[in-house]
């Protein structure tokens, strides 16, 4: 059976028509951080493949993005990435039953 494409979300759309508006104007070669930043956020949020295909970006650049704003938000004070909760000891019956 043949995979059909799934309609994109409107936030990946505009941010495809504001990109292709970027391709169109550009003076220079590099994306703005701006775009950057946008594209790294929604990949957050949809995933860098679906992103970085609907985007028509580099999706190792992008998975880079992606990666060093996560490092960023983890490192900014926003509390543990990782929080232990122990667990209850289990009770002392079922330790003398197991040989």
């Amino acid at each position: 059976m043949p995979r059909t494409a799934s309609p994109l979300p409107l936030p990946l759309v505009k941010a495809a028509e504001r990109l292709d508006q970027w391709r169109q104007q550009r003076s220079g070669r590099r994306i703005s951080e701006e775009l950057w930043s946008l594209a790294a956020t929604l990949a957050g949020r949809y995933g860098v493949n679906r992103t970085a295909r609907a985007l028509r970006l580099h999706y190792p650049d992008l998975k880079q993005r992606v990666a060093r704003s996560r490092s960023l938000a983890a490192g900014s004070g926003r509390g543990p990435a990782f929080v232990e909760v122990p667990g209850t000891p289990a009770p002392a019956a079922a330790w003398t039953e197991c040989r």
